[in-house]
């Protein structure tokens, strides 16, 4: 599972520097959505405050 977390932010810096913002955010967040979906306790691991 790391690795896949570290794919998609690795992905989602690579549209930011290629200036696709809107893209990154709906990756991101459709990425996060699945994952809610499928682990929410790793999907709330990940996105709460530190």
């Amino acid at each position: 599972m790391e690795k896949i977390l570290i794919d998609v932010r690795v992905t989602e810096s690579t549209l930011r520097r290629e200036g696709e913002e809107g893209l990154a955010d709906n990756y991101v967040e459709s990425f996060l959505a699945t994952l809610d979906s499928v682990n929410p306790d790793l999907y709330a691991d990940i996105t709460s405050p530190l």
